[in-house]
């Protein structure tokens, strides 16, 4: 199957050189044993329900989370792959192309940065009508030679609904109030789009310790509270 999809892309954008054909090749195909390795033994305990599942796209209708204050957030995404356990749980999983440094076992939010995991959760139990906590588990899976396999699990327990929910909020108000601050890690900065509309590297470390610490400004408050989930 591989081997077919890659004749077709060669035929519609040719390769700039055999070494790198082959190369890619290589790495695709490395790819597909990964994952056929996996399948044969995730495959002994969960089968698929949907794949590319869309929700807010096009004709569909969006789902609709409701938060702490009883607002209601609509929702719009598509998840890369739903799975019933044998013990008729569901398992959201998500697919990663690139590497695994920026996810942890023990971080699952990592101060707001991936919520993917949980949103997708809440969002398809709605979506399809099913009772609260029906997704047991969501995970980043990486079929790829960078990931090599792995997945980082992460359980959907009320613990960390609550905090997931609670840095929702958070991250809505901060939009609500206008107050879009700075990123408080230079760390986050490598793989940015918006480095010339941000401009945080013209500041000095004093100038930006002050903004992000303006009691002035509700919406920073908030920023930094979200910070504090790991």
């Amino acid at each position: 199957m591989a081997k077919e999809k890659i004749y077709q892309q060669e035929t519609i954008q040719p390769p700039p050189s055999q070494r790198i054909y082959q190369k890619e090749v290589d790495d695709l195909l490395h790819c597909c044993r990964i994952f056929l390795k996996e399948e044969e033994v995730y495959g002994e305990k969960y089968k698929v329900e949907h794949l590319e599942y869309e929700f807010g796209i096009g004709d569909v209708r969006p789902a609709v989370v409701t938060l702490p204050s009883n607002k209601t957030l609509y929702i719009a995404g598509k998840i890369d792959r739903v799975d019933q356990a044998d013990a008729g749980d569901y398992h959201i999983i998500d697919y990663k192309t690139g590497g695994t440094y920026s996810y942890h076992e023990s971080k699952p939010f990592k101060g707001g940065r991936q919520l993917q995991h949980f949103i997708y959760s809440i969002a398809i139990e709605e979506h399809l009508q099913l009772a609260a906590g029906a997704v047991k588990e969501s995970s980043y899976y990486f079929p790829s030679s960078k990931g090599l396999g792995e997945r980082y699990v992460r359980s959907q327990n009320e613990t960390l609904r609550t905090n997931g929910l609670n840095i929702l909020e958070k991250l809505i108000d901060v939009l609500k109030y206008g107050h879009f601050s700075m990123t408080d890690d230079e760390n986050d900065c490598k793989f940015c789009d918006f480095k010339a509309v941000c401009k945080r590297a013209y500041y000095d470390k004093e100038t930006l310790e002050a903004k992000q610490m303006d009691q002035e400004w509700d919406g920073i408050g908030k920023f930094k509270g979200v910070r504090a989930y790991e």
